[in-house]
């Protein structure tokens, strides 16, 4: 029932939230499809868990007929750039984790999402002498945000894409053979119906900004959506985009509590994704998304 109603026009957070959930919906599926085929036995009950197992599909349907999703790909004569994305979470205060965490993995880029004050004041003193190329805009509350680099940051600039202080920063990186666009990025929860509205705003204007850049674009952060939504498909198939079909579910980052993956990494496809994964616990009710990317 869950894995249809979330096939509806989602103009309501309510029935796109039950989108969210599209994985889940095909292991539930499959296993009732796969009891009652070979244990109960009841044909009613094969016919229904199968049909829900088809509907659960058509989302992954459509992202691979539209070439929105890649499993990436183990060879390339591209240039390998390590990109990780971390929602910090403003009032996380282990600051000693995520520091180590970032050093131990020592990406190439990065962006912080949620970053607080007092977390820029702990981290900055030690990753500025590993990665002199900076931008950051902390805050005392979700909307602080920031972005690393170990290549020389060509211009930074804070975009404002609905009018609201969530919003999007981006920053031209130079690498040696190239340059190209990194963004980060924090829409606003999905709710209530306000926040709904305002995040899809975000989202389906962020394709004609980066259509007026001229380099490939990686664009991070928690989009407060997943791959299943059909907002998140609109948005993909406009930015010419696209994003790993194993990207990890990272939230919420609880014991017990079933994760989705609203952290992502967007790739230009002129890009190449070499693989993706999810990263160690650093106090967030987040994990890290860590991936390798051909550019």
């Amino acid at each position: 029932m869950f894995a249809t109603v979330g096939k509806l026009p989602a103009n309501h957070y309510a029935l796109d939230l039950l989108n969210h959930f599209q994985s889940y919906y095909m292991v539930f599926s499959a296993v009732i499809f796969i009891a009652a085929l070979f244990y109960f036995r009841k044909r009613w009950l094969t016919v229904l868990s199968g049909s829900a197992l088809l509907i659960s599909f058509i989302p992954l349907w459509l992202l691979i007929s539209n070439q929105q999703v890649t499993l990436g790909t183990s060879k390339t004569d591209k240039q390998l750039l390590k990109v990780i994305t971390i929602n910090t979470n403003s009032a996380n205060t282990e600051h000693q984790r995520i520091l180590d965490f970032i050093l131990n993995e020592q990406p190439d880029l990065l962006s912080i999402i949620e970053l607080s004050h007092a977390q820029k004041a702990f981290l900055h003193p030690q990753l500025k002498h590993y990665y002199p190329h900076y931008f950051l805009l902390p805050e005392n509350t979700p909307a602080g945000i920031g972005i690393y680099s170990r290549y020389p940051i060509e211009s930074s600039r804070f975009v404002d894409l609905h009018g609201y202080h969530f919003g999007v920063i981006s920053s031209t990186i130079k690498l040696p053979q190239q340059s190209i666009n990194f963004l980060a990025l924090h829409p606003v929860p999905p709710i209530p119906q306000g926040g709904h509205d305002i995040r899809n705003e975000l989202l389906l204007r962020l394709p004609e900004f980066i259509d007026h850049q001229d380099n490939a674009t990686i664009t991070s952060g928690d989009f407060n959506i997943t791959l299943w939504s059909p907002v998140f498909h609109q948005m993909l198939e406009q930015l010419d985009a696209q994003v790993h079909l194993l990207t990890p579910a990272t939230w919420p980052n609880k014991p017990l509590m079933p994760k989705i993956a609203i952290d992502h990494i967007l790739v230009s496809k002129s890009l190449q994704f070499i693989s993706i994964g999810k990263g160690s616990d650093i106090g967030s009710d987040h994990l890290p998304v860590i991936a390798v990317i051909g550019v």
